[in-house]
């Protein structure tokens, strides 16, 4: 049995010693937060994003002892600064044990690039290097969307779940284009979707409408 306390500081990264119970994950010179952990075994992954100049990246870093070590930090996202994070849009990684081999490692995170974006990455060698990322909604799908959760089954599916705001989206344009005033705020709140997608392009659906559209999935 062991305890090990895991930290991600909300800030930029110090220089100061930590105590020896206490394992600091960050990027120097960037702002790190909103950290997720995985773990199967003695295997442990952390997820976080660090920012700095309003662009953020998603970073994991992996520990194979039980978080009494962790490996240099990974970036997960291609594109360089296109990661979308807050406290409620928070990057998710999640594990799949294989049999004699290292765990495979899904991260999933809100991107931000010429729209709202839920992607999906994947590591078959245990968090060393990530193949391309998957969007996993429609391409040039309207509106905003985030609050992802996301988990990975037995078979090596990824499984995700949004909340979508494409219809209040396209609700809002035809109230513009037919020069209307106050909308109904109710009706507004019913356009607001749950959305599910496994990690393959093109495979979404929606699964009901009328959700609390500023609420983490689960």
């Amino acid at each position: 049995l062991f305890v090990a306390i895991l930290a991600i500081h909300a800030g930029t990264a110090g220089t100061s010693a930590a105590p020896p119970d206490e394992i600091t994950l960050a990027i120097p010179g960037r702002t790190n937060t909103t950290p997720w952990v995985a773990s199967a075994g003695s295997f442990v992954a952390v997820a976080w994003a660090a920012s700095a100049s309003g662009k953020g990246d998603v970073y994991v870093a992996i520990s194979r002892d039980g978080a009494r070590s962790f490996d240099a930090p990974v970036r997960v996202n291609a594109l360089a600064g296109d990661a979308r994070v807050s406290g409620e849009i928070a990057p998710r990684v999640s594990l799949r044990p294989v049999a004699r081999a290292l765990p495979e490692v899904a991260v999933t995170w809100n991107a931000r690039d010429t729209g709202t974006a839920i992607r999906t990455a994947r590591s078959q060698d245990g968090g060393r290097t990530f193949a391309a990322p998957v969007t996993l909604q429609a391409p040039g799908a309207a509106g905003d969307r985030g609050w992802q959760a996301s988990a990975i089954d037995d078979a090596g599916t990824v499984h995700t779940i949004w909340l979508d705001h494409r219809g209040m989206a396209a609700d809002k344009a035809a109230a513009h284009a037919g020069h209307k005033g106050d909308h109904d705020g109710v009706a507004m709140a019913q356009k607001s979707a749950l959305y599910y997608g496994p990690a393959r392009a093109g495979a979404e659906r929606e699964l009901f409408r009328g959700v609390c559209y500023c609420c983490k999935t689960a």
